[in-house]
């Protein structure tokens, strides 16, 4: 009797070992997010890094969480199945992506909770814009930048020249460089991105980004009635006419930065991320800036800014672990997360985060403050086919091929082969 006594004693023991060992290894668990991000560990190791340091910190404030940063996400097929299975929790995506999983009813809508939070007060319009489809919030864009036009100070001081604010002024001061024997604009068109980045600065005041959105992989009878078209190409038309220099036919990105730092051209349309490149390579003495306002192509523009972006940050609709995920990107988007980007030299989405650290870097962020909804360029804003098709008229109208009149027809037939 005893024996059998002992022997259930130590069953029950057994039990209750295993059932608190179970107890505290359930306790145990960690919720696992799994970030995917398009960025390259080689390429863009800088960023990366940073990302790395705030999961870092945020991990030690929160030991139930575990994140898991995966780069190099640009798999398009893959993306679209790991969102839509939820595989993941957290995805950095292309513009195109967020307008066509949100329409798709596969991304969470976030905009109540950037409400809450007000974190659609505290962020840039143009970062917000690019997570924005049919007046909801899918995501916010980690790396906002204006387009902007840089000058040579000292050569528009000799020769007596004020920042233009209207396409007049403009062609008013490309002629008197042109007399004095000085290349007025340039752009690297080998690289036929800059073509249509300086496009889409135009479109942003005649068309904006909601009526492109609109449009997104709709037929060619879709897009014939996308409003302002015609005028961009009108613009753009003039510009190459009056304003830009015939040699940017022949030359690189790279080139048309060389020339403007070396006193070959007095102005350079880009984006703000060239003020980097120019800062690295530019002689001690040389002297730059951005136009103050922003250059109006238009009586009445739309937007007055163009804006670009790095990824835009959104999150499933089936990730399994949604709260978790609210909760890091609030910490993502606070000051004490985002301080690290602004450090490492990059511009914060976030507002507060940001330092004026000198005239340029204050133009620039009063730009940034001045984009809206309407920003988002025009060239993320179409499908890719479009936009390869795009960048080839916009090289054959510099070439002289193609004229303004014709041009958006020719980008429709040809994108859809009719």
């Amino acid at each position: 009797m005893k024996r059998l006594i002992s022997f259930f004693i130590s069953v029950l023991l057994i039990f209750m070992f295993s059932g608190c060992g179970l107890m505290n290894k359930k306790q145990e668990e960690k919720t696992k997010i799994k970030f995917a991000t398009f960025y390259s560990q080689k390429s863009e190791e800088k960023i990366v890094e940073v990302y790395k340091k705030i999961i870092e910190e945020y991990k030690k404030k929160n030991d139930k969480v575990e994140i898991e940063l995966v780069t190099e996400y640009a798999d398009e097929n893959k993306i679209k199945n790991d969102v839509a299975s939820g595989e993941v929790d957290l995805i950095g995506l292309k513009r195109g992506q967020i307008i066509e999983f949100a329409k798709a009813g596969m991304l969470t809508d976030l905009t109540q909770f950037f409400s809450e939070k007000e974190l659609d007060k505290k962020i840039y319009d143009a970062s917000l814009g690019y997570g924005l489809y049919n007046d909801k919030i899918y995501g916010f864009n980690d790396m906002p930048l204006t387009m902007e036009f840089f000058y040579n100070v000292d050569l528009f001081k000799k020769y007596n020249l004020q920042e233009p604010k209207t396409l007049n002024e403009l062609f008013d001061v490309c002629k008197k460089l042109k007399s004095k024997g000085i290349v007025p604009m340039e752009v690297g068109a080998l690289d036929n991105w800059t073509l249509s980045i300086l496009f889409s600065q135009i479109n942003a005041q005649t068309t904006g980004s909601i009526e492109v959105t609109a449009k997104y992989n709709t037929d060619k009878n879709g897009y014939q009635t996308l409003m302002g078209i015609d005028k961009s190409f009108d613009v753009y038309e003039k510009l190459i006419k009056n304003a830009l220099a015939k040699g940017s036919l022949d030359i690189n990105y790279r080139q048309s930065v060389d020339d403007f730092i070396k006193g070959k051209t007095a102005i350079l349309p880009a984006g703000a991320w060239a003020q980097k490149l120019i800062d690295e390579i530019k002689p001690a003495n040389f002297n730059y800036s951005v136009f103050t306002e922003p250059l109006k192509f238009i009586d009445e523009p739309i937007s007055m800014f163009a804006a670009a972006g790095g990824q835009t940050i959104a999150v499933p609709q089936k990730s399994k672990n949604a709260k978790e995920v609210q909760a890091f990107l609030e910490y993502l988007l606070s000051e004490e997360a985002q301080k690290k980007f602004v450090e490492a030299g990059y511009i914060s989405p976030l507002k507060s985060a940001n330092s004026n650290d000198n005239e340029i870097q204050d133009k620039l962020l009063n730009h940034l403050n001045s984009t809206d909804k309407n920003s988002i360029l025009f060239i993320d804003n179409i499908p890719s086919k479009m936009l390869d098709v795009l960048s080839k008229i916009l090289y054959d109208m510099f070439e002289g091929r193609v004229k303004a009149n014709e041009a958006w027809d020719k980008v429709l037939k040809m994108t859809y082969q009719q």
